[in-house]
């Protein structure tokens, strides 16, 4: 005896699925940026602290080296947000009409500023929550890679 095949109705993803998985991806992702700049700028450092006391006298070469440093993080933030921005663009949410707007929007997320003179329709706002949730995440990591590196340009050991 064979039973009927039917085939299940389908259920369009409920929304709130979509934002979860759109905020897990842009998340990870950012992460993954995070993790490539800042492993690899701590793996450079030492090779541009030697070059730096070469080429600069006195503390020059460690206020060159710090501030590359921080450059290197602002690059990566750049990027994330950047990266947030675009998806949000894409995404064709009515308020963020234009990439500028967009990344407007992304920067005062992403850094938790906020104004709130733009905010997203039931969509998507959850997404926001989760960008401002890797903004905080990402300059807290920042901070500490930046403590890290400033003790290694300030360390006596040569």
């Amino acid at each position: 005896m064979s039973l009927p095949i039917t085939t299940l109705p389908s259920f369009p993803m409920p929304q709130i699925l979509v934002q979860l998985l759109a905020g897990a991806l842009l998340v990870g992702t950012t992460v993954v940026i995070h993790a490539v700049v800042l492993d690899n700028a701590l793996r450079m450092l030492t090779f541009l602290m030697r070059s730096l006391k070469r080429h600069l006298s006195g503390g020059l070469w460690e206020i060159a080296a710090s501030v590359l440093m921080v450059y290197v993080v602002l690059i990566a933030i750049t990027v994330e947000v950047w990266l947030w921005a675009t998806f949000f663009y894409l995404m064709g949410e009515p308020v963020l009409h234009s990439a500028e707007t967009a990344l407007y929007f992304s920067t005062a997320t992403f850094t938790t500023l906020g104004f709130g003179d733009i905010t997203l329709s039931p969509n998507w706002r959850l997404l926001a929550s989760f960008e401002a949730a890797n903004g905080l995440l990402v300059f807290g990591w920042s901070t500490a890679f930046l403590l890290e590196a400033l003790g290694k340009i300030h360390s006596k050991e040569d």
